[in-house]
């Protein structure tokens, strides 16, 4: 049964998974998106439901310059390859300025 709100679209994006302010991953990918949340392909490490995370995605915007964009999110299911994870409410406009990104680099 399919108990998402929002369409989710398949990209392949690099985030950093951060846990009360150290990193947890060295690198996650993300797998799909929507605006509720995504999904992360990772070996779980020790996370677990219900905690809150952060993630900073990488995002290049010249040679020699790389933004770093944040969302905040809360871990709602944790499988033995990922995490799934809701976006907090606040962060909407830093999710659209991410999605945006994305569209110029081709993942459309």
């Amino acid at each position: 049964m399919e108990r998402r709100n929002s369409v989710r679209k398949a990209i392949d994006a690099t985030a950093y998974l951060y846990y009360q302010g150290k990193r947890v991953a060295r690198r996650c990918k993300v797998m799909n998106i929507s605006s509720d949340g995504l999904y992360l392909e990772m070996k779980p490490h020790s996370l677990h439901r219900g905690r809150r995370i952060e993630l900073v995605f990488p995002i290049p915007t010249s040679r020699s310059v790389i933004k770093l964009r944040r969302l905040s999110g809360i871990i709602i299911r944790v499988t033995h390859d990922g995490a799934a994870v809701i976006i907090r409410k606040r962060t909407l406009s830093a999710r659209a300025r991410y999605e945006r990104s994305l569209r110029g680099r081709g993942f459309e």
